[in-house]
């Protein structure tokens, strides 16, 4: 109806008065050209997208092809290799006694120790004694540091926090060897941040021909209540 009505118009309009309907056609025309014109940048942006998706997609289906035979890489082999070796050679200089050192190792799937084949979990009850399971956590932490520092490909926050590392009352020969352990990982460049409430005398026993910075608290203890 509207095309009529523009028509008639026009048929009554004056002679040289531009066509209505050519200016009404040339609108919509033009508002067709504009939104083919958004849709063509729309699906250039959608290829754009897909395609980026696609190599990631490949990129993934290529690590999970590469994954399904269950064989490591050779790098993360070394790296495991790494971790393993640390963690016994540790476990040994610090004097662990329950179970022969040569028993721990580390699972190459979860990374995690183990005990002749056997998930260790840190339990009195798997014969543990308290003081072992405070040095097999030591050499973990450690061994993980220096595994993931072997390889500059793999990231690790260059930072190991010790809250009172001596505890179950661990020999301090077993402590004096562990911290000379971390004054190699602070020469890495791992920043080391050891906090315990030990006397000062004995602390610097353990830390003589160690480089370390002592930040002693003003109380006997680091954090006091509010008083008042």
């Amino acid at each position: 109806m509207r095309q009529v009505r523009a028509l008639r118009d026009e048929l009554v309009g004056p002679s040289a008065a531009p066509s209505r309907a050519q200016v009404q056609q040339q609108i919509l025309l033009s508002s067709s050209i504009e939104r083919a014109q958004r849709l063509i940048d729309l699906a250039e942006e959608a290829n754009e997208y897909f395609d980026e998706l696609s190599v990631r997609w490949q990129d993934v289906r290529d690590r999970l092809n590469a994954l399904r035979d269950g064989v490591l890489s050779r790098t993360d082999q070394q790296i495991i290799s790494v971790m393993k070796s640390s963690f016994q050679s540790q476990v040994r200089d610090y004097g662990l006694r329950s179970v022969p050192p040569t028993d721990l190792s580390i699972d190459e799937s979860t990374l995690v120790p183990i005990n002749d084949g056997v998930e260790l979990t840190f339990d009195l009850s798997m014969g543990i004694s308290a003081s072992d399971m405070i040095r097999t956590k030591w050499a973990y932490y450690l061994a993980l540091y220096e595994a993931a520092n072997s390889s500059p490909p793999n990231k690790h926050a260059g930072l190991l926090m010790l809250d009172e590392p001596r505890q179950q009352e661990t020999d301090r020969g077993s402590l004096a060897m562990f911290v000379k352990r971390l004054e190699r990982a602070a020469a890495t460049g791992c920043q080391v941040i050891y906090a315990t409430s030990e006397d000062r005398r004995d602390l610097e026993e353990v830390l003589q021909n160690i480089r370390a910075v002592m930040l002693p608290a003003a109380d006997s203890h680091l954090l006091a209540p509010v008083v008042g």
